[in-house]
C-alpha cells in the first residue's frame, strides 16, 4: 500500500490532512450447511433461556386468560385424585356451584388502549444545530414514511398489550423485500413475547448487557426456501430430508389454531404439522480489530482483517519509498500508519436448526451495529419484571368467590315456602291453593272450628349474611383505585353539584396511576423509531418521496436526499403529542387565522399551514393562478381566483389585506369544522 504519485506531491505542500474515519470489514455472510459442537451448545443455551422465561410466559398467559373472561380456569390438585389438575370451575361445579365472574379487568383493559388512543404520539426527529433544521424535516417525514408503510399504529396497540399483560414488549426492525410492493424496504415487525428467548443473567434495567437474543420460528416451505436457498437444488433436498417429519400436503387440522399453537408451544417439536421450526439467534462476540489512522491519507479505520503485522509491513515499505524521495527522517515518521490492537464487540445472528445445524450465518449488515429487535419493559429491578394486571388478578379473584358464593346461597334459600296444613286439604285441592295464593284478590277457605287453628305460612330465609355486598363494594373501589379507573376517567357522569375543576382534578389525579406504563411504553416507541430511521438512513441510497402528510414546511422535507444525511452534524429523536386530534387542530386553525388577521402571514402562509380539508386545494388554485400571471395570461387567473383581481390577491399575499368575500367564505368554514 505504497503512496502514490499525488499523495506525495500532496505531502509535499500540506503534510497533515484531517482524518475522515471509516471501517474495513469481514465477510459478512456465509450460507450453507454447517453441523458442530458449538451450534449444539449455543441451541442449547437458548433452550436453557427459554425455558428460564416459563415462568414470565405463565404470568402472560394467565394475565391474559384473566382479561379474556376465562378466570375461573386455574390448574387445582383434584381432591379426589391427587395425581391429576383440574380447572377451578370443574371443581365448583362438582360442588354444586356455578362458577361467577364479573370481569373488571377488562373494563380497565379497554380504559387503557382508550387513553392510548385518544392521545396518539408522533416520532419527530429534533436537531441540535438549528443550521440543521430542514434536514431534520426531512428525516421526520421518513420516519413518519416508514411507520405508515408498516402501518405501526396497530402493532403499538398489539406493543401496548403485551407491556400490560407480560410486563414486556418486543419489535422487530429490519430491511427486506415487500412482496406486495415488489420492492425492498423498512420492515417492523411485532414478535410475540411467548417465541422470544434472552440470557436471563442480564441485570441492567435497559437490557444493554444482553449477551444473546432470539426467537423460534415455524416457517413454511416457501418461507425455508426463501430464506435459506443456497442455489442447490442437493442443499434443498438435504432440507427435506433433515425435516423429514414436516408433511406439507396434510391440511391443517381445525385444533391447530394461532391459540393452540401458542398455548403449547414447545421449544424443539413445532405445534404446526406442516411447517418447519427454525431458531434465529443473535450473540454478541468478541474480536481482536486493528485501529488505524493513516496520517498520510487522512483515513480512520477499524479493520477486522489485517493484523498488526500487516500494517508493520506498509511502514516499513513507506519509510523506503518516502527517504527515496528526499524525506527527512521527522518527515518520514510523521507519514506513517498508527495502528493499535483493540478487543471488539459485534452481533452475529445464526439460524438453527432443531438438531443444531446452522442455515446461515452473519454478521449484522446493520450500521447501527446491533441485532434489530428492541425490547420494552415496566422497571425491571433485580431482574424481576411485574406486569400490570398481575396487581389486580388477586382482588378481581376474591370479588369473584364472593359472587359464586352469593349466587349460591341464593340457589338454595327458601323464596316464598308456602306451609300449607295438611286439614286444609279435606275442603280443597292442593292445586288450587297454589292458584289462589299466587292470584291477585286470591280467597282460601280453612276450618277455624276447632282450638287450634292450622292456616297457610309462608315461610322466607334472608341467606346473605348483612355487609356482604358492602365488601364486595369495597373490592370493586378497591380495583379501581389501584388501577387508577375512577369514575372521572372512565367518563361517568358526576354526582349533582359537583364542580367541574374538581371533575377534572380527580380525572387527572387517576391518570397518575397510568404514568409509570405509558411513560414506558413511550420509551420503547423512541428506541424503535430510532433504531428505524438508522436502518432507513442506511439503505435509503436514492432520491424518494417520502411526504405522506401532503403538505410539508418546505421542499427539503418532500424528498429524502441521501446526499444530504452526511450534512447533518447531530441529531436525535423525541417522541411528542400528535398535532392530529381535533381539539389540536382547532387551536391551529385559530392562530393561524388570527395571525392573517394581524397581517403577520400572507394567504399563502395561511392554507400551507391549515389542516382544513380543503386548505390543499385552494392553496393549489391560488398558485396555479400565480403561475398564469407570471406568463401574461390575467384573465385566465381572475377565471381561476372566481373572479378576484389579481391585484387584489397579490395585496393579501404581501400581508394579508382586509379578507375578501372568498376569505369570508373561508373563515366561515373554519369555523363549522
Amino acid at each position: 500500500m505504497n503512496l502514490s504519485e499525488r499523495d506525495l506531491a500532496r505531502i509535499a505542500k500540506h503534510p497533515s490532512k484531517k482524518a475522515t474515519k471509516g471501517v474495513a470489514q469481514s465477510i459478512k455472510e456465509s450460507r450453507g450447511w454447517k453441523r458442530s459442537k458449538e451450534y449444539r451448545l449455543l441451541l442449547e443455551k437458548c433452550r436453557n433461556d427459554w425455558e428460564s422465561m416459563r415462568v414470565l410466559r405463565e404470568e402472560h398467559k394467565r394475565n391474559q386468560r384473566y382479561k379474556n373472561g376465562h378466570q375461573w380456569d386455574d390448574l387445582i390438585l383434584d381432591p379426589d385424585n391427587p395425581t391429576r389438575y383440574i380447572a377451578e370451575k370443574e371443581y365448583i361445579s362438582r360442588q354444586g356451584k356455578t362458577a361467577v365472574q364479573n370481569n373488571l379487568i377488562q373494563q380497565i383493559d379497554r380504559n387503557i388502549h382508550g387513553q392510548a388512543l385518544s392521545n396518539p404520539t408522533q416520532p419527530v426527529v429534533v436537531s441540535r444545530s438549528e443550521d440543521d433544521t430542514s434536514y431534520s424535516e426531512m428525516l421526520t417525514n421518513t420516519l413518519q414514511y416508514g411507520f405508515k408503510l408498516n402501518r405501526y399504529s396497530t402493532l403499538k396497540t398489539a406493543a401496548l398489550e403485551s407491556l400490560v399483560s407480560a410486563g414486556f414488549c418486543v419489535a422487530k426492525v429490519g430491511y427486506g423485500l415487500w412482496s406486495t410492493k415488489n420492492r425492498s424496504d423498512v420492515k417492523i415487525e411485532y414478535v410475540n413475547f411467548n417465541r422470544l428467548f434472552f440470557n436471563q443473567d442480564a441485570e441492567k434495567p435497559d437490557l444493554e448487557d444482553l449477551e444473546r437474543i432470539g426467537e423460534i420460528h415455524d416457517y413454511t416451505w416457501n418461507e425455508m426456501r426463501y430464506n435459506f436457498f443456497t442455489g442447490k437444488e442437493s442443499d434443498m433436498k438435504a432440507l427435506r430430508e433433515e425435516y423429514r417429519g414436516v408433511m406439507d400436503e396434510l391440511a391443517q387440522l381445525e385444533s391447530d389454531t394461532a391459540e393452540n399453537n401458542l398455548r403449547y408451544l414447545d421449544f424443539f417439536v413445532s405445534s404446526h404439522n406442516n411447517k418447519y421450526r427454525v431458531f434465529e439467534v443473535w450473540t454478541r462476540e468478541a474480536r481482536n480489530v486493528e485501529w488505524v489512522w493513516d496520517k498520510a491519507k487522512g483515513e480512520e479505520i477499524i479493520d477486522e482483517v489485517n493484523g498488526h503485522a500487516y500494517y508493520e509491513a506498509i511502514n516499513e515499505a513507506r519509510r523506503i519509498q518516502l527517504m527515496a524521495y528526499g524525506f527527512s527522517a521527522e518527515e518520514v515518521e510523521s507519514q506513517l500508519i498508527e495502528h493499535e490492537t483493540k478487543v471488539e464487540s459485534y452481533w452475529v445472528a445464526q439460524w438453527l436448526t432443531p438438531n443444531g445445524i446452522c442455515l446461515k450465518r452473519m454478521e449484522t449488515p446493520y450500521a447501527h451495529q446491533s441485532h434489530p429487535y428492541i425490547v420494552g419493559s415496566m422497571p425491571r429491578i433485580d431482574g424481576v419484571v411485574t406486569p400490570l394486571y398481575s396487581h389486580l388478578r388477586d382482588i378481581q379473584r376474591t370479588i369473584n368467590r364472593h359472587l359464586t358464593l352469593i349466587d349460591y346461597a341464593l340457589a338454595h334459600s327458601a323464596k316464598g315456602v308456602l306451609m300449607v296444613p295438611s286439614s286444609m286439604l279435606q275442603h280443597t285441592t292442593l292445586d288450587e291453593i297454589r292458584r289462589e295464593y299466587s292470584s291477585t284478590n286470591g280467597c282460601l277457605v280453612f276450618d277455624d272450628s276447632k282450638a287450634v287453628v292450622n292456616k297457610p305460612t309462608q315461610l322466607t330465609t334472608s341467606p346473605i349474611p348483612a355487609g356482604t355486598f358492602d365488601f364486595i363494594n369495597t373490592e370493586i373501589k378497591q380495583l379501581q383505585e389501584v388501577s387508577g379507573l375512577s369514575g372521572a376517567l372512565s367518563g361517568q357522569i358526576a354526582k349533582s353539584g359537583t364542580p367541574s375543576s374538581l371533575y377534572a382534578q380527580q380525572a387527572q389525579n387517576s391518570m397518575l396511576n397510568f404514568v409509570l406504563l405509558f411513560e414506558c411504553f413511550r420509551e420503547f416507541n423512541a428506541m424503535v423509531a430510532e433504531k428505524t430511521l438508522r436502518t432507513q438512513m442506511q439503505y435509503y441510497t436514492t432520491r424518494r418521496h417520502v411526504d405522506i402528510s401532503g403538505q410539508a414546511y418546505n421542499d427539503t422535507a418532500v424528498y429524502y436526499e441521501p446526499e444530504a444525511i452526511n450534512k447533518i452534524i447531530d441529531w436525535n429523536i423525541v417522541v411528542t403529542e400528535a398535532t392530529d386530534t381535533p381539539i389540536f387542530r382547532q387551536m391551529a386553525d385559530d392562530m393561524l387565522w388570527k395571525l392573517f388577521e394581524m397581517k403577520a402571514i400572507n394567504v399563502e402562509m395561511l392554507l400551507d399551514n391549515s389542516s382544513l380539508p380543503f386548505a390543499q386545494k385552494l392553496l393549489a388554485e391560488v398558485r396555479a393562478a400565480q403561475q398564469q400571471m407570471q406568463e401574461g395570461n390575467a384573465a385566465m387567473a381572475q377565471q381561476t381566483l372566481g373572479g378576484m383581481d389579481m391585484a387584489t390577491l397579490q395585496q393579501q399575499m404581501g400581508g394579508g389585506a382586509v379578507p375578501t368575500q372568498a376569505m369570508a367564505s373561508l373563515y366561515d368554514q373554519m369555523g363549522q369544522a
